[in-house]
């Protein structure tokens, strides 16, 4: 900063207070300033309210997309007219009395008739792993030495050899071998 860019610095008491008198100038640039500012604070206030009601709206899409992308789709789980009742319905768990599941050819239901309950009881089986288990087989890999693989290799026409590192074994063809099978 140069010499001639200082100026006296001013403390808050040398400033004029609200009672001071202002020049007509004065008083003009402050209300002017006033009105300014004004408007700016309440055009600020005005982007905030939009601005929160905007972050506010976009959460409620992202709420409602939610809900409509784990809502289940298609129809509901069970058979219409059993929709809030429980498998074993009663308190016993005995089962309830056999009666027609579907109605008989020809027969219509009246409007105010309950709908018919489809119940199937099933029992545990501890044998059914053991029928349905899949026949075990035999592996058909084998385990070989070093040696034996390169032999094995040899005798294919694809002599090769080992190179081992820390962190891994390859093998390093003579020739790259081909994928045509061609004799």
């Amino acid at each position: 900063m140069s010499t001639c860019d200082r100026r006296e610095l001013t403390t808050l008491d040398e400033l004029p207070r609200d009672g001071d008198a202002l020049s007509a100038a004065g008083r003009a640039r402050r209300d002017e300033m006033l009105g300014l500012l004004g408007a700016r604070v309440r055009a600020r206030g005005a982007r905030r309210r939009i601005a929160r009601g905007a972050a506010l709206g976009a959460a409620g899409v992202a709420v409602g997309a939610l809900a409509l992308a784990v809502r289940p789709v298609g129809p509901p789980a069970g058979p219409p007219g059993v929709a809030g009742r429980g498998v074993a319905h009663g308190e016993t768990g005995a089962p309830e009395p056999a009666g027609p599941a579907v109605p008989a050819p020809g027969a219509t239901r009246s409007a105010h008739a309950p709908a018919p309950r489809l119940v199937a009881y099933v029992s545990n089986d501890p044998g059914a792993m053991e029928r349905l288990r899949a026949a075990p087989t035999r592996s058909r890999a084998e385990v070989i030495d070093d040696a034996a693989l390169l032999g094995a290799l040899r005798r294919a026409g694809l002599p090769a050899g080992l190179v081992r590192t820390p962190e891994r074994v390859t093998l390093a063809f003579h020739r790259a071998p081909s994928n045509d099978r061609t004799p």
